[in-house]
C-alpha cells in the first residue's frame, strides 16, 4: 500500500470515527465528539510514522 492510500484510509477511519463519535447519545456534546475522534486521529498518524520508521511494510 502507499503513502498516500494509507493516509486515504487514515482520513476515512477518521471521519467515521466523528460520525460516530457524534451520532453517540451517551457523549456530552459535539465537542467532545471531535476531541475524541482529532486524538484517534493523532493516534493513527503517530503510528504510520512509526511505522514508516521501522521501514515496516504499509
Amino acid at each position: 500500500m502507499s503513502i498516500d492510500d494509507k493516509l486515504e484510509q487514515l482520513l476515512a477511519t477518521s471521519r467515521a470515527r466523528l460520525s460516530a463519535e457524534l451520532h453517540d447519545p451517551q457523549r456530552e456534546n459535539a465537542a467532545h465528539a471531535y476531541a475524541r475522534s482529532l486524538w484517534g486521529l493523532e493516534d493513527d498518524i503517530r503510528a504510520l510514522v512509526n511505522q514508516i520508521r521501522e521501514g515496516a511494510p504499509l
